[in-house]
Order: C-alpha cells, then structure tokens, then sequence
C-alpha cells in the first residue's frame, strides 16, 4: 500500500470486481480459487446441488464475494468479466466500445446461461458424479459472479430461479468512489454516479425479484482493516446461504428478495 494511501481507499481496491486479493484466491486446476480466509481445506457446504449466484452493480464486490464463497467450499467459480476476457481478449470496456452495449449484455447473458448448464446433463439434469446420495460423489455446482446487466435478461431471470441468488446490495454514491480507477468496466454515461443512480433505479425491482439473500455491500468504517471487512461480507453471505439450505443440500423454493 502506498504511504498515502488510506485503508478506506485498499478496501475498495480489495472489494473491486476485479481486484480479488489474489495471495488469497489463486485459481485451482478446476476453476476453484483457494480458500484465503486461513482454512486449511474446503468447509462444509450447505448448498452442495444448488448453483450459486452473486448478482448486483458494477463494483458491488461480486467477483471478491464468489471467488471467497467457491474457495470455502471447493466449488469451480465462474466470472463474467474474467471468462469474457479469456474468450473474447477483451474487457467489457472494449466490449461495449467496439460492439456496443447490447452486444456486450448478451455476452454477459450467455456467459451466466453457460455457467448454469455446464454440468448439466443431455436431458437438463444435474451431474451428480457417480449419482449416489453420498455428497462426496456430487460433482460441486458453480458459484457464478454474473455481470449486473444480466438480470434485465428474462431468460437468466428464469436460469436463476433453481439457484441460491445473493444481492450485494450497495449505494450508488460508494459504487462511484469504487470505481473511479475502474477502466476495465464500461462507461455509458461520462457522469458516473449519475449512470450508477439510473442503472439502480431500473435494476432494483429486478434484483429484488431473483434474490433469495440480500447483503450490503457498505462502505469501510475509517480505519477498518481492509482485510476484515472483505471477509465479514463473506462471512455474511456464507451464513445467509447456509440458512437457505433444505434437506439433500438443495436450495431454497421461492425468491424472496429478503435479508
């Protein structure tokens, strides 16, 4: 950190979609990162059938928050903005520049659509490894950081409804301070507080609609240790999962848009 840099300022750097702490979430041969959180194995998982999904606005913490919960408990992780880069070479940024925006979110919705059916089978079931009750034998389902625009997608809306949605809830005005070194995310409006207040006016009901969790994503208290406050917000996210959990480690039956 440099000398003038103050531990608000390494917060939002840490929580930064695409600032994952990266001594804490090294990627695994299967697309898991490593638990950073000072475990020294996979923790139980309260969910092992049902996919994971960390939704919100751009800088809300969703690539941070996901790659923690999927290295908690030995799930692949999937991230829009890193999987679309290795695809396509490109940030969303340059995404949005060169194809527009739409062409962007319909990547952005195929990617989540992708990472909810990839361990399906041809009939649309669920691998489950080697189809025994044992959870040992069930292969892991993702933990998914999906691209905000998705949730204006009817179809994700719809992919989403048999996964356990978290809603990292947070101020328009924070996510403008996150990302004001954010070059790698699209800009469609030159006011950025402006572009996020609108983007969260039209996205709140939506976001509303699929979540079965709601965690705010808040600001660092001054001199909060960065660390910390990264992993209370995942310690929050994993305890609200956990209580979603049904018998079978299936996930919960109606979206509630709840705390």
């Amino acid at each position: 950190m440099d000398g003038g840099e103050s531990s608000e300022a390494t917060a939002r750097r840490g929580i930064d979609d695409n600032a994952v702490v990266t001594d804490d979430t090294v990627a695994t041969g299967d697309g898991a990162p490593s638990g950073g959180d000072g475990r020294t194995g996979p923790a139980a998982d309260p969910l092992p059938r049902c996919p994971v999904v960390v939704v919100g606005l751009m800088g809300s913490g969703k690539t941070t928050v996901a790659s923690r919960l999927a290295g908690r408990w030995g799930r692949p992780f999937r991230d829009s903005d890193a999987d679309l880069l290795a695809e396509t070479g490109s940030t969303a940024a340059e995404l949005a520049r060169r194809e527009g925006a739409d062409r962007l979110h319909a990547l952005e919705a195929d990617h989540l659509l992708r990472a909810l059916d990839e361990d399906r089978d041809e009939e649309g079931h669920a691998d489950e490894g080697h189809g025994g009750d044992d959870r040992g034998d069930l292969v892991p389902r993702p933990v998914v950081a999906a691209a905000a625009s998705v949730v204006e997608d009817e179809r994700c809306r719809a992919a989403l409804g048999p996964a356990a949605v978290v809603w990292l809830d947070a101020d328009p005005a924070e996510l403008a301070r996150r990302q004001a070194d954010g070059g790698h995310r699209p800009a469609y409006d030159e006011d950025l507080g402006r572009m996020l207040r609108d983007m969260d006016a039209r996205r709140r009901p939506l976001f509303t609609a699929v979540a079965d969790l709601v965690v705010l994503s808040r600001a660092a208290a001054p001199g909060e240790d960065p660390g910390r406050w990264i992993e209370a917000l995942v310690d929050e996210a994993a305890a609200g999962l956990a209580g979603l959990a049904r018998p079978g480690g299936t996930g919960p039956d109606v979206k509630r848009g709840s705390t």
